[in-house]
């Protein structure tokens, strides 16, 4: 919800068409719900007679013929108008009316999450509550398959790193999230992207997908999409599924990188440029291979025909 007095008014004078022909325009006073702007009726002239009664609608500055006033926030939105500042409602009107989704780089454009965003519901702790939350100790400690695995995940803090693959972030930056892990007592996760050799070591009480996987009744490790995920790539992270657990590995990968045309993303290896590299992801052992993004019937044709030529191949 927007705060009174929470936003500053400008009305650029070189540009108003009522400072430079008084009585011309009083359009902002108009359409103003909040009485923000006045005419005066007998010079004409039009000006800011209340700045506290701005809520930052903008609607002055949307209907003004000249382009001439800017409305800007004297806090930031994230506090006056937290979820729906105006990034996010120009990026809703984008979407309704092109039926698209903004594309950027390096990550989601949003603020940081922080504890002041997180909402804790007391009905649905399981134990029950102190008798008196300043004498008794409050444990943080969590412990997952206490009562139904040989070796359960302690946690000394109820938090675990989302899973972020090896591609989607850099090795820096999965070196850098195994080191917090290890500090602060949390798990952290390898992602659909595979393992950075170095991260299960600086991680110490490392806990990967594939050893969860494994623990608890899985089948079969499959790897698909991912940024990069070509056929090079994920013969490098079926190896590294099968350096982690002897679950048989089915691997996907796209067909090649992704390019942007258009405002479309758009994979352009031809099923015999993909069918190039299916002998090198052989060789690192997966039992089942497709393809994911890009991947046409042809593709998969492409790749039955190569697979026919060999024998003991793996299934497509």
């Amino acid at each position: 919800m927007s705060v009174i007095g929470a936003f500053c008014v400008t009305v650029m004078k070189d540009v108003c068409l009522n400072e430079r022909m008084p009585g011309k325009c009083a359009t902002c006073a108009q359409v103003c719900p909040h009485s923000v702007y006045a005419l005066n009726m007998e010079t004409g002239e039009m000006k800011v007679q209340n700045y506290n009664a701005c809520v930052g609608c903008r609607i002055c500055a949307e209907f003004c013929p000249s382009n001439a006033i800017r409305i800007n926030p004297a806090e930031p939105e994230f506090v006056t108008r937290y979820p729906w500042t105006f990034s996010t409602i120009e990026e809703i009107h984008h979407k309704a009316q092109t039926g698209e989704y903004l594309l950027r780089g390096f990550g989601t454009h949003g603020q940081t999450p922080n504890f002041d965003m997180i909402t804790v519901v007391p009905s649905q702790i399981a134990s029950a509550a102190p008798l008196d939350k300043y004498r008794e100790e409050c444990e943080m400690r969590v412990v997952i398959g206490e009562n139904t695995c040989e070796n359960p995940v302690v946690l000394q803090s109820p938090f675990v790193w989302a899973a972020m693959s090896f591609g989607a972030l850099s090795k820096e930056a999965k070196m850098a999230l195994a080191i917090a892990a290890a500090m602060t007592g949390i798990a952290t996760n390898t992602g659909e992207g595979g393992l950075v050799p170095e991260e299960a070591w600086l991680a110490r009480g490392f806990h990967g997908e594939m050893e969860f996987m494994a623990r608890h009744g899985c089948d079969i490790a499959g790897l698909n999409c991912g940024t990069g995920v070509d056929m090079r790539f994920a013969a490098d992270i079926t190896r590294r599924y099968r350096a982690t657990c002897g679950l048989p590995v089915m691997a996907q990968p796209n067909a090649g990188a992704p390019v942007l045309e258009d405002m479309k993303v758009l994979y352009k290896q031809t099923p015999e440029e993909m069918g190039e590299g299916l002998m090198g992801l052989l060789a690192a052992g997966p039992r089942i291979v497709g393809g994911c993004c890009g991947s046409t019937p042809a593709h998969i044709r492409r790749f039955r025909e190569i697979l026919d030529g060999k024998a003991g191949g793996a299934r497509a």
